[in-house]
């Protein structure tokens, strides 16, 4: 081989190794900034468990109740019972009904009327339409005097089914409330708020035969 084909094979060869070299080199720093890539998604990937397990709020057993004691013994469980009313009936404010038709609450002490039985119902001696309107008492609605299974007008007479008022109506105490009401009653008109329209409306959008 002569000289002259010797350094050209030398040169070629030479060539041939800088371009490898560079292509490794190359090749080197890809595999470096995937590995980087590779390691922040994970690191990122760390950071956002962490922020979900400091957002979990854990509560204890005594927290999840609204008692907020122990559930494995009641040694400690004192029942708020509240301040009842006391005035006299007559003399008390009457209070807003919670929404359209719904039972009115007592507004008056009821302990001397108790135990309120179909013999001995002390209610009706001031609420009854006959003697409400002397009394000062807000009158038993139609639907009380009425056979709601039959449809029958009791002729004034209050229905067997309705002679235990506090089935329905409860005396009202001063205890503070264990989770917040946002709840907000509807009226269709202004009456509502302090009459039953109940017979009027009972059967609205139902077909009768």
């Amino acid at each position: 081989m002569s000289g002259l084909n010797k350094r050209t094979v030398i040169a070629a060869v030479m060539a041939v190794m800088m371009v490898y070299g560079t292509g490794c080199v190359e090749s080197d720093k890809e595999q470096k900034a995937a590995v980087s890539d590779q390691q922040t998604a994970v690191k990122d990937q760390e950071a956002a468990v962490q922020e979900q397990e400091a957002a979990v709020i854990i509560y204890t057993e005594e927290e999840l109740g609204l008692r907020k004691v122990t559930l494995y013994t009641e040694e400690s469980v004192v029942p708020d019972r509240g301040v009842y009313s006391a005035e006299d009936p007559g003399t008390s404010q009457t209070v807003e009904r919670a929404f359209d038709n719904s039972p009115p609450v007592i507004p008056h002490g009821i302990s001397d009327f108790l135990p309120v039985t179909r013999e001995n119902n002390m209610c009706i001696g001031c609420h009854m339409p006959d003697v409400a309107e002397d009394m000062g008492a807000v009158a038993i609605p139609k639907s009380h005097l009425v056979n709601l299974r039959t449809g029958e007008d009791l002729k004034g007479e209050l229905s067997g089914s309705r002679f235990n008022c506090l089935l329905c109506h409860a005396p009202q105490a001063e205890i503070p409330p264990l989770v917040k009401n946002s709840f907000q009653g509807g009226f269709r008109d202004e009456t509502g708020r302090s009459r039953s329209n109940l017979m009027e409306t009972l059967n609205e959008g139902a077909s009768i035969e």
